[in-house]
């Protein structure tokens, strides 16, 4: 099969289908038959083949939301075609930008297929776009969003509209009917009125930049107090410039308040969000600035009524206060009320004199009287009260006394367990501290070598003493004290110490040869010492 227009998704020779037979018997069998699956499959690859990632732009038709298994099929169609799309989960995810509506104008990528089990032929697309349009309104939307959050939107930014303007300036075309609706209906509400025109083109691609001059060109003007802002209706791309960013921006920056009237009831800009006040017609934004000549002359009517009757109200209540007035005693006959004044100021002034001359004697006999009560009152209660304090102070004195005895017997015992407990008492028994030279306590004999000296305490008194080695000075401890504190000052002894004792036989006798009793004793003591070859050899101070 050959190609046509282009397309060679058929061409018999890619599959072998313009072979010639083998031979004679082959060719009796005529052309090849397929089974429906083999020409779906073959079709099916022939298309994947050659349309594979193409874009397709249409509209959506006939989508009704994603399936419950995350895919979405719709339409895609044109003025002569449709064509079905499938769009998976997976792609979706990854493709589908933004939100899909029916109607909305898109374009597809994807790969050209055949449903083998329908024999339908679809697209499978990969991604799914706006266009034209479709994405113009999406870039919309998100400028929507922009504008709302910095607060362009919000109403309590709108300005009141005045109730009756003087002048009311309108921006439009010069070439439409709008201006002559607007003059017309301001005419049939109230015929005196002023109207300034600043004309611009309001469709095209310079329509949004000569709108925006047309509205600063306007505003700068003192005489007027309303600006319409006003258009008929056309189609989303004839209106598309009031759309403009910029001149939506600049509708809340001008002076005077804003009315706008774009398009039909169905149509809705951005300026008619940023505007002050929205209408759906040319023709109802005139009604709204200008209120009707008929109703102001009602209202003045009826305000007129109110304020005459409120006025004779006023009138006739004045009038009778004056009646009232006029027909008082004080006023036919001022004289008298000023003798009636005199008169009571003569009887004030009598009493007052009166009161004033008897009040000091009737105060002195009052304190007399509160004097003799007091007095009376208090021999009364003396008797009393003495009676009182002597009871209370029989009461006290044997509390006094018991509680005495309580404390005595309480330091009893306490100077009792301070007895117990005092040191001094355990030295009393017999029992004495030694203590080495830099103050702790002896506990045993290997913290006393030779020549350490110690310090006794008893009950009576404090020993020094200095411990000597007896299996190597034998029956001499004085010499080797001599010999240790030699070492230790130079071998110069100190005067009336035991250092200093030449150690003589005999010098330390009496004169029957005999030591004397202390003598004896501290050789006894020395004998006695802590260890089995250590002496203490005591100077008692």
């Amino acid at each position: 099969m050959a190609a046509q227009d282009g397309l060679d998704f058929l061409d018999d020779s890619r599959w072998g289908m313009d072979e010639a037979p083998a031979d004679g018997a082959e060719a009796a069998k005529g052309p090849r038959v397929y089974s429906v699956f083999e020409l779906a499959h073959l079709i099916r690859s022939t298309l994947e083949a050659r349309f594979y990632e193409v874009t397709v732009e249409g509209e959506v038709s006939g989508y009704r939301g994603a399936s419950a298994s995350g895919h979405h099929y719709f339409d895609l169609k044109d003025e002569t075609g449709t064509l079905s799309v499938a769009l998976f989960r997976g792609k979706a995810q990854r493709g589908l930008k933004g939100p899909l509506r029916t109607g909305d104008q898109v374009r597809v990528t994807g790969t050209v297929s055949v449903f083998e089990k329908s024999g339908r032929m679809q697209l499978l697309a990969s991604k799914v776009e706006p266009a034209g349009l479709g994405a113009l309104l999406q870039q919309l939307e998100k400028l929507k969003e922009k504008m709302r959050a910095e607060g362009l939107f919000d109403e309590e930014r709108k300005r009141p509209l005045p109730f009756l303007p003087r002048r009311i300036g309108v921006v439009t075309s010069l070439t439409g009917a709008v201006l002559r609706d607007i003059v017309k209906t301001l005419r049939t509400r109230n015929p005196h009125f002023d109207l300034l025109v600043s004309p611009a083109p309001m469709q095209g691609a310079s329509a949004a930049p000569a709108i925006i001059e047309a509205l600063r060109r306007i505003d700068a003007r003192d005489d007027i107090d309303v600006i319409i802002l006003a258009r008929g209706g056309g189609s989303m791309e004839d209106l598309w410039c009031f759309n403009d960013e910029a001149l939506a921006r600049l509708l809340p920056t001008l002076r005077h308040p804003v009315v706008t009237a774009v398009g039909h009831e169905t149509d809705v800009t951005l300026v008619d969000f940023t505007g002050d006040c929205r209408v759906a017609t040319p023709t109802a934004a005139a009604e709204r600035v200008m209120p009707p000549l008929a109703d102001l002359e009602q209202s003045v009517v009826a305000v007129a009524r109110r304020l005459q009757g409120a006025l004779a109200l006023r009138a006739g209540d004045l009038r009778r206060r004056l009646e009232r007035a006029t027909g008082a005693k004080l006023l036919r006959h001022p004289q008298t009320l000023v003798d009636d004044l005199r008169q009571r100021t003569d009887f004030a002034g009598h009493r007052i004199e009166v009161a004033m001359g008897g009040r000091p004697a009737l105060a002195r006999e009052a304190l007399n009287r509160t004097g003799a009560r007091l007095g009376l009152a208090l021999r009364s209660a003396l008797p009393a009260a003495r009676g009182r304090v002597t009871a209370a102070e029989g009461r006290l004195r044997p509390a006094a006394t018991a509680q005495l005895q309580a404390v005595r017997a309480s330091l009893v015992r306490l100077e009792g367990a301070l007895r117990l407990l005092d040191p001094t008492a355990v030295l009393r028994r017999g029992y004495t501290l030694t203590r080495l030279a830099d103050g702790s306590l002896l506990r045993s004999p290997a913290q006393a070598p030779a020549g350490t000296r110690l310090t006794t305490q008893t009950a009576e008194g404090v020993v020094a003493s200095v411990v000597f080695d007896k299996a190597s000075g034998g029956d001499d401890p004085a010499g080797q004290i001599r010999q240790s504190e030699g070492d230790q000052h130079g071998g110069k002894g100190e005067k009336g110490d035991v250092r200093g004792k030449s150690g003589r036989a005999g010098e330390d006798r009496g004169r029957d040869g005999k030591r004397p009793a202390a003598a004896r004793g501290a050789a006894q003591k020395v004998r006695t010492g802590a260890g089995a070859d250590q002496g203490v050899l005591f100077a008692i101070d």
